[in-house]
């Protein structure tokens, strides 16, 4: 939904995928699990969800996600305002939801240079946690 700021999108992560360590500049994002099992990691703690299950991520959060169900895990994400579902159109594989992984891997460079154009900076590879905040 271009016009109201929103975008959503989803997560297919296969058992034990992970997102590498980010956070979003320009937008904060929803995530709604709608099978498997999510966990994700914020630097203020760790939510793991199931079928129903939902995090809020503020903007400037760094975070990670990882599919920790067992089989194939989706969720549906909520950006608002986006940007990402330019980098999606732009670098997103083509697959079917059967298909975990999708058929073919992205850009990596194209990746990285529209990622910081929309505001999201990467902090680690795939396996990094963020740093706990101490209040």
């Amino acid at each position: 939904m271009e016009k109201s700021g929103l975008m959503f999108g989803a997560l297919c992560f296969s058992a034990g995928a992970e997102s590498p360590l980010h956070l979003h500049t320009k937008y904060s994002e929803l995530i709604y699990v709608l099978e498997g099992e999510f966990t994700i990691y914020t630097d203020t703690g760790v939510a793991t969800l199931s079928p129903g299950g939902s995090v809020f991520i503020p903007i400037n959060t760094q975070h990670m996600v990882v599919g920790s169900g067992e089989g194939d895990n989706r969720a549906i994400t909520v950006a608002s305002p986006s940007g990402f579902a330019e980098l999606i159109r732009s670098v997103g594989t083509p697959g079917s939801f059967d298909s975990i992984p999708p058929d073919q891997s992205n850009e990596m460079s194209l990746f990285l240079k529209l990622s910081e154009e929309i505001g999201d900076v990467l902090w680690g590879p795939p396996g990094t946690r963020p740093a706990m905040k101490i209040v």
